[in-house]
Order: structure tokens, then C-alpha cells, then sequence
């Protein structure tokens, strides 16, 4: 039993770390999308915003690795790990792009994006976040 409590314990972290991870990909999302920024204070919002969202990332990550994890759902772990990781990864990437605007590092934030949705949206469906 007790090994139970602490499986479903860390199941419903992993699933607000799920939430978290939407919230960051909206984010994100929406600096990729604005429109090109000129103008010292659009740049210093955008870098301002960039480093919440990168502190917000690097405390996630944190978060999954600290966190004591079952046996039995190492693997839980270990695909929210990478998910939260490729969060971090974008994060990094869209300050890339944020301080040294240009269409490859757009692009390379875009893909970036997209790959850590790819893995989020795989650990949405995992059978252990997946709701009976």
C-alpha cells in the first residue's frame, strides 16, 4: 500500500508538472509569435519575459529531479525529465533568438518548440497521466 500512495503521490506532481509545461509552451509560443520588435523597450519586455520563463523551466527541471520517484514508475520520471528538459532547451533557445534576432534562430526556436510539445503531449498520453 504504501508503495501505492507514493506512486499515485508522484503521478499527480508528474500531472501539474504537465500543467506547467503548457503554461511555459504558451508562453513561449507567444513571444515566437509576436510580431519582429523594434525598440529597446519591446527588446527589454521580451528579455524580461524570456528570463521568467527560463527560471520557471531550470525550477521545473529541478523539481522532477529532486522529487523521490517509485521504482515503479522510473519511467514516468524519466519522461518527464526529458519533457522539462526540452522546455528548458527552448527556453534557452528563444533567448537566443530574443538577443540575436534572426530567421535561422527563429526557426531553430521554432523547432525547438515543437519537439518539446511532441514530447509533453507523449507524456499527456502516458498511461500513467491518463485518467480511467
Amino acid at each position: 500500500i504504501r508503495d501505492r500512495h507514493s506512486a499515485e503521490r508522484y503521478r499527480t506532481r508528474a500531472e501539474r508538472w504537465v500543467g506547467e509545461m503548457a503554461r511555459i509552451d504558451e508562453a513561449l509560443t507567444t513571444l515566437l509569435t509576436a510580431q519582429a520588435t523594434s525598440g529597446p523597450t519591446a527588446l527589454y519586455a521580451q528579455s524580461e519575459e524570456i528570463q521568467r520563463l527560463g527560471n520557471d523551466s531550470a525550477a521545473l527541471v529541478q523539481k522532477v529531479k529532486v522529487t523521490e520517484v517509485p521504482v515503479a514508475i522510473v519511467g514516468l520520471q524519466e519522461q518527464t525529465l526529458e519533457a522539462a528538459q526540452a522546455y528548458l532547451d527552448t527556453a534557452l533557445s528563444v533567448a537566443h533568438w530574443i538577443g540575436a534576432p534572426s530567421d535561422t534562430s527563429r526557426r531553430d526556436a521554432l523547432e525547438t518548440l515543437r519537439a518539446a510539445r511532441a514530447l509533453r503531449v507523449g507524456l499527456e498520453n502516458s498511461r500513467w497521466l491518463v485518467r480511467e
